[in-house]
């Protein structure tokens, strides 16, 4: 139990840095062709259903999830895409729609990175008679760099992300002879800073840093945090830094800003190392590797083999390829000059006939029920040493196709897979690896263009947040209420007194309708300071002198709150 529990638990060393749960997650991305979208709660339906899976599909669902996921911290390059609601960096994906109301399909650089050309090289297992999934995939590059892995089962293993480019890049080197460049952690997405801090003989040690920076003597923004740090969770942290600080003090300075790093003080700082990278090797064994480089190394031996055997399925395939278009022009060439009599005749004389003058036979994979010719029963072609299905491809052809314009296209085709051949002997196993390599280069040139469209909406819709909040905040203070002593009730009247009040003035049409409230303004300003009303008059406008002689004052009507609020004598 405690291996089965090892071997779901830790990565397939740097083979496909896949799980036993996202090997089976992918196989059956594959086998159904998952270019649609479809629902996570049918996409674990249906891999638990042809992939033998025991643990649930709730259980397969979490892990479809993982894979497409794309915040911070998460994925360099995600399998599968998101479409919904598949977690966040505040909670570190945990707050991820049900399975039920998310989509998702299989993303475009999925199968660049595991070619269609390596199925046939894999190994895959057997359960209850049925094939599933391979006991690893063969990537373009080592997948377990690219994303990284993590392990919480008690077992030390940790491997961080590295930069898919750098990888690339490394592998470009090791292809052309030349010595690899040490790579540094990378996250997609993460503006923050990484050093290295420590190097010893086991693994280097890296220090991410967040970002923070002093706005004005008061305030701090903080704009990024160290991974894998989650919003919620360093909110929470924040608040248990001020628990005295409540709505009514958030005008005062908390007491924490001192000299001294902010990074330290604020806990913006987190540690990844190389030090416990522990995989398992294309043997299933534990094998620790001290150094990224050292898993580049030995994935770079395993794949160039495999990149040899690729070239010799592939000219088997297609030599094979190119004898049905020479055996079918050489039959329609015989049907049509006589040679052959292929109507009005038994199916098995003809399979004999054929299989005497040497036609290749092709039999079919899955053998069907075929239309049995009058005269004909499958005794006799048995008889006759022949199977069926291998030389349907030639009585497969309609009479209409037994032509001279037909040949000529069969010859074209001849020639085409010809040069095929031709040039993939001349290509050596390195050639199609950087071809690939090439191919994976553009895809990635594709989604950085489009991350970064996308980060530049963010930044802007942030940016229109930001301003949005500081007209709001000075609004707020514009507003905020004034003390109505009888200074500031003085030398307001002196001021309106100034203005010229004249009704028939357009620019001051608006101010015109003032209240007369010379009294009303004493008698408020006999009352308690503190007791407001609604009927109180304005503390900043609304204040206003009695009426120069000789001017005309138009009373406003006073609301109907106010008319229920004036004060009522008996």
């Amino acid at each position: 139990m405690a291996e089965a529990d090892l071997e779901r638990s830790t990565p397939s060393s740097m083979v496909d840095g896949l799980k036993p749960g996202q090997r089976k997650v992918l196989f059956g991305s594959f086998k159904r062709n998952l270019i649609e979208e479809t629902k996570v709660a049918d996409l674990a339906a249906y891999v638990s259903e042809h992939a033998a899976c025991h643990h649930g599909d709730r259980s397969l669902a979490g892990i479809i999830v993982g894979m497409a996921q794309d915040f911070v911290g998460s994925n360099n390059i995600s399998l599968l895409e998101p479409r919904g609601q598949f977690g966040t960096r505040c909670r570190g994906g945990e707050d991820a729609a049900d399975a039920a109301y998310i989509f998702t399909r299989l993303a475009p650089i999925t199968r660049l990175i595991f070619p269609e050309d390596d199925d046939l090289l894999l190994d895959y297992l057997n359960e209850d008679g049925k094939s599933i999934e391979p006991s690893w995939y063969v990537p373009i590059i080592p997948m377990v760099l690219v994303n990284g892995t993590g392990i919480d089962n008690g077992s030390n293993s940790y491997v961080p992300n590295y930069n898919p480019r750098d990888i690339i890049a490394n592998l470009k080197r090791l292809l052309n002879g030349e010595t690899v460049i040490p790579m540094d952690p990378w996250y997609k997405g993460f503006k923050g800073s990484l050093k290295k801090t420590s190097s010893k003989e086991a693994g280097v040690t890296y220090t991410i840093t967040g970002v923070i920076e002093e706005v004005d003597d008061t305030m701090l923004k903080i704009t990024e945090l160290p991974i894998p740090c989650w919003t919620t969770d360093y909110q929470e942290f924040l608040e248990s830094m001020c628990p005295w600080w409540h709505d009514e003090d958030k005008d005062k300075e908390p007491p924490f800003l001192e000299q001294e790093g902010l990074e330290k003080k604020f806990k913006l700082t987190s540690r990844v190392g190389t030090t416990n990278m522990h995989l398992l090797d294309s043997d299933g064994k534990i094998r620790k590797y001290d150094t990224p480089e050292d898993i580049l190394k030995e994935f770079f031996k395993l794949r160039l083999k495999f990149y040899g055997r690729r070239k010799e399925v592939m000219l088997e395939n297609i030599r094979k390829e190119l004898l049905m278009p020479k055996n079918k022009v050489r039959f329609i060439l015989a049907v049509i000059s006589g040679d052959i009599i292929a109507n009005n005749r038994k199916r098995a004389e003809l399979f004999l006939e054929l299989k005497q003058k040497g036609y290749e036979p092709f039999p079919e994979e899955k053998i069907t029920a075929e239309p049995v010719a009058v005269g004909a029963t499958a005794v006799d072609e048995a008889a006759a040493g022949v199977n069926a299905s291998e030389y349907e491809y030639l009585l497969a052809m309609t009479d209409g196709t037994l032509t001279p314009e037909k040949v000529q296209e069969l010859i074209a085709l001849q020639k085409n897979l010809e040069g095929k051949v031709e040039s993939l002997c001349k290509t050596t196993p390195e050639t199609l690896w950087l071809r690939d390599l090439d191919a994976l280069e553009k895809e990635l040139d594709v989604i950085d263009a489009k991350f970064e469209a996308e980060e530049q909406v963010r930044e802007k819709a942030a940016l229109l947040k930001e301003q949005r909040w500081n007209t709001l905040v000075k609004s707020q203070k514009a507003s905020a209420p004034v003390r109505d002593d009888d200074n500031g009730a003085f030398e307001l009247k002196n001021r309106l007194l100034a203005y010229d009040l004249d009704e028939s003035s357009p620019e001051h049409s608006g101010s015109a309708n003032v209240q007369c409230c010379a009294e009303t303004e004493n008698t408020d300003g006999q009352q308690k300071r503190g007791k407001k009303r609604r009927n109180e008059p304005s503390k900043r406008g609304s204040n206003c002198s009695a009426p120069s002689p000789g001017k005309k004052v138009r009373k406003m009507r006073e609301s109907p709150l106010q008319q229920e609020e004036r004060p009522r004598f008996a």
